[in-house]
């Protein structure tokens, strides 16, 4: 259970790196630490490695999905991904509408159109799937355990509906390192408006000298952070051009901890 959680609840084409060495671009540190945030989806729950497993079911269990590459598939899963979750941010579409859509788009591009019962059935399916294959990132557990030892304070900010994250942050057993999570949904606007930075420094207790803020969302998770003047990481796991080296520390790896520390700081 989150720490602050009875307090607050009710309160408003991408390929892994291999082992080469990292570009660092190590920036400096608070010298008084009190919290880390942390964005979820592709920073501490490897939401990449879910969507791909569930793919790959989706597409063993609908014959009609194999009339396209596992490729093509994942290119129109993100396409209407990212499409459709913008309007489940703004609160024009609900998630199962959202997810309906998707795989609408998604069976009419393999020619293969669907009634909405078994529409409903194949977003059924996948989202099992998906929540079966949730984990954390490689490094995440080790990090935790020691941020958490050494009495530093551990916050969530994503960009998402609270229950979904919650659940994913059980199903990881991720839940009780967190102190603070802030949603989108409870904020009412998405990073990197700074509404849910502020929450969550309130939250906290804590000011942006003493916070650092670590993600793979260069829009929303680095400059969200550092228009507050919150140092930020930024967890490029796929190898995209750092739009800015002098902003944020790059890191591609939270292993091996030793050097994870050292770009955190503590």
């Amino acid at each position: 259970m989150f720490r602050h959680w009875l307090v607050y609840a009710g309160q408003p084409a991408r390929t892994a790196v291999g082992h080469h060495a990292a570009r660092h671009h190590h920036l400096p540190g608070p010298p008084h630490m009190k919290a880390i945030l942390f964005d979820l989806d592709d920073t501490l729950v490897d939401h990449q490695h879910c969507y791909r497993t569930s793919i790959a079911a989706l597409q063993t269990q609908y014959p009609a999905l194999q009339h396209k590459s596992f490729a093509d598939i994942e290119k129109l899963y993100v396409q209407w991904l990212d499409v459709l979750h913008a309007q489940v941010l703004a609160g024009t579409l609900s998630l199962p509408e959202a997810r309906r859509e998707r795989f609408r788009q998604i069976f009419l591009a393999c020619d293969a159109p669907l009634p909405d019962d078994q529409l409903d059935e194949v977003a059924q399916f996948q989202a099992e799937a998906y929540r079966t294959a949730q984990r954390p990132v490689d490094g995440v557990i080790p990090l935790l355990d020691y941020l958490r030892a050494a009495h530093l304070q551990i916050g969530v900010l994503t960009n998402h509906l609270l229950a979904e994250q919650v659940a994913k942050l059980k199903q990881c057993d991720l839940e009780a390192y967190v102190d603070v999570m802030i949603s989108s949904e409870e904020a009412g606007v998405p990073k990197p408006d700074p509404t849910m930075f502020h929450m969550a420094l309130n939250r906290l207790n804590c000011e942006p000298q003493d916070t650092v803020m670590v993600g793979d969302s260069w829009q929303s998770d680095v400059i969200g952070a550092t228009a507050l003047g919150i140092r930020a990481l930024w967890l490029n796991r796929y190898e995209h051009t750092c739009p800015d080296p002098t902003l944020a520390t790059e890191f591609e790896s939270y292993v091996p901890l030793e050097a994870m520390l050292e770009r955190l700081g503590v």
